[in-house]
């Protein structure tokens, strides 16, 4: 079974004051940096499951600030935990 060596390339952190909630995106990539389709993301902690489109990059909107447990899964790769904790002042433009 491979290992995805780089599992969030690009993970970005989007915050709206007003609204008080966060959006996460990245890229799930295998070895070569190449996307991984219809690989499975999901925030353990929040019941959220969401896939990566034919380049490998995923998006999960309307989080609150905290910590939260993702769990990356793809058909012939070994599956990943990632916990990141996420606020106001890890926006990334």
């Amino acid at each position: 079974m491979k290992v995805i060596p780089v599992i969030l390339t690009a993970l970005l952190i989007r915050f709206s004051a007003l609204a008080q909630q966060i959006n996460i995106s990245g890229k799930v990539q295998n070895e070569k940096s190449q996307g991984i389709a219809n690989a499975e993301v999901s925030v353990l902690n929040a019941n959220i499951l969401t896939t990566t489109d034919r380049y490998g990059k995923f998006l999960i909107g309307n989080l609150k600030p905290g910590s939260y447990n993702l769990h990356i899964h793809a058909p012939g790769y070994a599956k990943v935990n990632k916990l990141i904790a996420v606020g106001p002042s890890d926006a990334v433009v």
